[in-house]
């Protein structure tokens, strides 16, 4: 049962320490010159090198504790009592990590609660439910299809983090995420994504058919300074089955990142028919101008200047030598800067003086620039 494509081309495939998988689905196997039964079959093979240790899994028998697949039946669908069960105690904080996580892809949920608990009207399994103050909980399946999906897939990937290591490698699989989001949402739901499975042993993989996860990702990726390591990882693949024969074009990041600058559409192998067209545009570095009262001010600016603004271009300090002096100083400075399309930040370090608060100071700066 072994075809003759990996023995004769030299493959390198050796039966002893591989895996090998059949598959009969006629509508999924393409062989249209099909000569022996075989051929009917979609084969693929798991072979490792016999001279280096076995990989994770290898030897278990019981194998895909690490692998998370999330796709619309699992939007649909409820946990197992076992995961709950599992999660709630072996996750320290789950359902308060669960709440950080959705208030980072939804901000008005900053005051709600989280729990795992029964699924409703007698259905098998465990759900999630939201409560928040002074108000009875809600089963998330009461909300919007975009909530279920983001609940349901930061629920899951909390737990997968938890559980993995670089003995005990993960995999996220993760089917279509544009599926019921907001385009504004999904940008926040794949950068909280990259942000739980950051210096995890979790590799990721998603297919999609939406241009603005490709977009939202080399961005994320691109601007977020903890992300940048991530560039030389980054792939992306454009597949295509024609008569039998799968094709794929392979993009690295810069590549890809060049192509969406460009307005160019990588789905396509081709010129796209479509009548709408996207351009990534990569923002401009924001342009910060600093002020303080004088040299104290200076040397605590140069200490957390570092800290702030990764993404900022910062113009030389300005001691502006007393505080009735601000005003005159920033306006003077600022009225002789055109910048187009180019944000522009005034960063002022001042301290209180008796009676004054953040808040006053704050509101005595506001209405300098205008």
């Amino acid at each position: 049962m072994i075809p003759d494509w990996f023995i004769e081309q030299e493959r390198g495939v050796k039966t002893e320490g591989s895996r090998w998988y059949y598959l009969w689905q006629p509508e999924w196997v393409y062989r249209w010159d099909r000569q022996k039964p075989i051929d009917a079959l979609a084969v693929w093979v798991e072979n490792r090198n016999p001279h280096l240790p076995a990989l994770p899994g290898w030897e278990r028998e019981k194998e895909g504790e690490e692998v998370l697949l999330f796709d619309l039946h699992n939007v649909h669908g409820h946990f197992t009592e076992h995961f709950a069960r599992w999660a709630y105690k072996n996750i320290p904080n789950w359902y308060e990590q669960i709440a950080e996580s959705l208030i980072r892809v939804f901000p008005m949920m900053k005051d709600a609660k989280i729990d795992v608990n029964d699924a409703p009207n007698g259905q098998r399994g465990k759900t999630g439910y939201i409560r928040f103050p002074n108000r009875t909980p809600l089963s998330v399946d009461h909300f919007g299809d975009g909530m279920r999906h983001t609940f349901k897939v930061l629920t899951a990937l909390t737990a997968l983090t938890a559980g993995v290591d670089d003995k005990r490698p993960g995999l996220f699989l993760w089917e279509d995420p544009e599926l019921f989001m907001h385009p504004d949402t999904l940008g926040r739901l794949l950068q909280e994504v990259l942000r739980l499975t950051r210096n995890k042993a979790i590799q990721l993989f998603i297919s999609t058919q939406s241009l603005e996860v490709v977009g939202y990702l080399t961005h994320h990726i691109q601007v977020q300074e903890s992300y940048t390591q991530l560039q030389d990882q980054y792939r992306a693949f454009r597949l295509e089955l024609d008569k039998g024969h799968s094709y794929v074009a392979t993009f690295r990041f810069q590549n890809l990142k060049a192509w969406l600058t460009q307005g160019m559409d990588p789905r396509h192998w081709g010129v796209s028919d479509s009548p709408i067209s996207y351009r990534y545009r990569q923002p401009e570095m924001a342009v910060v101008f600093p002020f303080g009262e004088g040299s104290t001010e200076r040397v605590v600016f140069k200490f957390i200047q570092s800290k702030l603004y990764a993404n900022a271009s910062f113009q030389p300090f300005v001691s502006v030598g007393g505080k009735n002096n601000f005003k005159q100083q920033i306006v003077g400075i600022i009225e002789n800067e055109v910048i187009l399309n180019r944000e522009v930040r005034i960063l002022i370090f001042r301290d209180l003086d008796a009676g004054e608060n953040g808040q006053s100071v704050a509101q005595s700066f506001q209405h300098i620039v205008m």
